[in-house]
């Protein structure tokens, strides 16, 4: 990959610790689960041996993705500066009498379950350079929903 990868300190920190756990722990228990389904015998037949090669190799191109993006990343300092949404942005959003609070993150970072969503998401892309009290239009498949943004950490 020759793009840099835009990371939080906190994504980045997250990548590296998988790395760890798959280099350290995971790669070296699908060998170990290989060698011993190799010793079963005929490998044609072995579905044991097929499954735990199918692992390792998920398990090696896991380790190359990340890597790749940790070899090519572009950490994104703090945002000290809350005048506007640039990644990293904590922003508190009103829509329908609701409010609601997003971390603005990278694809890479993105986690909807944990509210941080990606800087090319819909929301994210009409978020990103705005200010407090912006409004903002979002067209979805379904219809546009219109955000006001409440305030930026």
């Amino acid at each position: 990959m020759l793009n840099k990868v835009i990371l939080t300190k906190e994504g980045f920190e997250k990548l590296n610790q998988e790395l760890d756990v798959l280099k350290n722990q995971k790669r070296p228990q699908a060998v170990e689960t290989l060698k011993k389904a190799r010793e079963m015998g005929d490998l044609s037949e072995n579905n044991a041996y097929t499954s735990a090669k199918e692992e390792l190799g998920f398990v090696d191109s896991r380790i190359l993705e990340l890597e790749d993006k940790l070899n090519n990343a572009q950490i994104m300092e703090e945002n000290n500066n809350s005048s506007h949404v640039v990644i990293g942005s904590i922003v508190d959003v009103s829509s329908d009498n609701q409010v609601f609070t997003y971390t603005i993150v990278s694809q890479e970072e993105s986690d909807l379950q944990h509210n941080k969503i990606s800087n090319k998401s819909p929301l994210g892309m009409s978020l990103m350079g705005k200010k407090k009290n912006d409004i903002v239009d979002v067209v979805t498949p379904i219809n546009v929903d219109r955000y006001k943004i409440v305030s930026i950490k």
